[in-house]
Parts: C-alpha cells; structure tokens; sequence
C-alpha cells in the first residue's frame, strides 16, 4: 500500500496511442478561452477566465482506462494550434528527467502576448484497489499585456478497480491557481466519489481577491465531464462556466483542433519514437506493441549504464532549471524552437 510505481512497467493493453507529451497539448483544445483572460475588467474576474480554461482542459479523454506512453528520456513533441483570430499557438515539450519522470513545458503565442513555462511529474502510486498518479509540477502562464503570471497545480487522476469491480478513471484533489500581481486566488477541488457517495466526477471550488474584499467571491460547482457552474456570491446569481456538451472535434472559437508536423526526421519526436508500438496497438497486436515497447525501454537502460559508467550527465536540449523556482522548469530561450 502505498508503493512508488515510478520504476513498474505497465501491461501494453492499458496504453493510449500517444505519449504523455502530446498528451499535454490538450490544454490547447480550447486555447481561445486562455485568451479572453486579459480582457475581463477585474482581477477576480480575470481569474475566473483563467479557471474556465483551467477546467475546461479536462474533459477530453480517451473511453475506457487507458494512460499514454511514458516518454522517454531526451523525447519531445512540439505542434501548433490556429485560433479562428488568426493568432497561432505553439507548444513544445521535452522529457528532461526519466528518474523522476519530468516533461519540461513551453508553449507561446506571440502575437497575443501569451507564454507559458512549467513542468509536469506524475508521481504513481498503488493504493489497495486503486493506482494513483499524482499530478507534481506547474504551469506559468504570463500574459505579457497586463504583465500578469498565472500559476496553477494539478490533481491526481485514479485507476479504480485493478485488483476487483469494474475498471474506472476519476480525478481528484485540489489545485490551486493564483496571480502573485493582482493578489487573485482560485482553488478548484475535483470530489471522488469515495465509500459513501453517490456521483461520479464532481468539481467545487472558489475564487478570492484581495483588492475587491474579503471572503470567496465566486463559488464553482458542477460536474468536470459535464456542465460547470458559476455562483456570483454577491447576486447570488448563478450561470454556466462551461459545458462540455457543447464541446466538438474544432472547439468554438479555434480554427483547427491542433496541427502536426508531417514528415519530421527528428529520432526524439515523440510519433518517431512510439510509431511501431502504436501502429501494432491500432491494428490490434498487442504482441508485438509489447515486443516493440520493450525493445525501446532495453534501449533506454543500455543508454543510462553507458551514461553512468562514463560518469556522463544528461542535459535537456530546449529546457533548463527555472533560476527562481525549486524544481522547475523553464525554455532556455537559447536553443531555437523547431517550430
């Protein structure tokens, strides 16, 4: 109970055919959203924008119980994501640790003024029927026209029923987003069922700000895979934050869901990596995704002995430490994008 599953090889039934990296591209299936952030009035205001997009960023998920690859050390994947308004997204990440399992986080949009550095660490763990990937890492979002910087956590996702019942995936735990600028603060809670309760994927949460009085401002409810709601605390009014029903393939207010480079040679790309394990899971031989899963990870151990026996350290390509914060991650604004 309670056992790090950092270094345990999971069964190749369970993969999504991507890896962890491209993965975090959905943050950008509704990109429009991050950008209306700015544009409110207020700072609690601004803050509630930002929690829109935060939770919004959840509810696409494959069916079933499946996690992406783990990316493997020196991987990246980048891609770039057009708004209807004719500005472009561009993200970039890079697997910059394997031992702990860190993906350094850059993503960009320059003619809105929008960038954003982090990291991400899914820290596993198995709890009697369940395994637990806790979400350690963060994103910094700066919008560089009101010179604020957004920083926001993430939950932890559970695998349900692995040892007995039905198989199942739920989030839970608190994040927690704030604006050191403007004093605004955002805690959102994703509710697990647990033992004694009757729904599935329930949200809470509020906003605060220093500027416009004490107590929680905003109250947040719902459900994160259906309608999220707002309450006004001062009206009392209450209103839809976001609607997952309303969702499509090109989210409103983008002109496509996200674009990848065709035909890139780069060995660390993460669809160059993983391309023999997923073309063996989509035609359905999970025998040889298996074969050919295990073949990378031999060559990922081969690679770390090497390292260790010439006393070799590894060093990112497009990330370095963050200079201000503890065990963070940043661009190195030195190595160019391959956008």
């Amino acid at each position: 109970m309670g056992m790090d599953l950092s270094k345990v090889t999971l069964p190749t039934f369970v993969l999504e055919p991507r890896s962890l990296l491209e993965r975090l591209t959905d943050f950008l299936l509704h990109g429009s959203l991050v950008l209306e952030v700015p544009k409110q009035e207020t700072p609690s205001a601004r803050m509630l924008q930002f929690v829109r997009w935060y939770i919004a960023s959840w509810h696409h998920r494959p069916k079933g119980v499946k996690k992406p690859y783990n990316p493997i050390l020196g991987e990246t994947f980048w891609s770039w994501h057009d708004m209807a308004d004719g500005s472009r997204f561009e993200f970039l990440a890079e697997q910059v640790s394997h031992h702990p399992p860190v993906a350094g986080i850059y993503c960009r949009n320059q003619a809105k003024g929008v960038e954003v550095n982090g990291h991400f660490y899914p820290r596993s763990k198995f709890l009697m029927n369940s395994v637990a990937s806790i979400g350690e890492g963060v994103l910094n979002i700066t919008f560089h026209q009101t010179k604020e910087t957004y920083t926001c956590t993430f939950p932890t996702i559970y695998c349900r029923g692995i040892l007995m019942g039905s198989l199942l995936m739920e989030m839970g735990g608190k994040v927690k987003c704030e604006c050191a600028a403007t004093g605004a603060t955002a805690q959102v809670e994703f509710k697990t069922k647990g033992l004694f309760g009757k729904e599935y994927n329930k949200i809470g949460g509020y906003i605060k700000s220093k500027k416009e009085g004490k107590g929680e401002l905003y109250s947040i409810g719902g459900k994160w895979n259906e309608v999220i709601t707002v309450t006004n605390n001062s009206t009392k009014q209450t209103s839809v934050l976001f609607d997952t029903n309303n969702y499509s393939a090109v989210p409103a207010g983008e002109a496509t869901p996200r674009q990848i480079p065709e035909g890139t040679d780069d060995p660390t790309y993460s669809r160059n990596v993983w391309g023999q394990v997923t073309a063996a899971l989509t035609a359905g031989d999970i025998n040889q995704a298996t074969e050919h899963k295990q073949r990378l990870e031999e060559a990922q151990r081969a690679e770390r002995k090497e390292r260790e026996a010439k006393k070799a350290k590894w060093t990112p390509k497009y990330f370095m430490p963050h200079p201000k914060m503890k065990d963070s991650w940043m661009y190195n604004n030195v190595t160019p994008l391959p956008f």
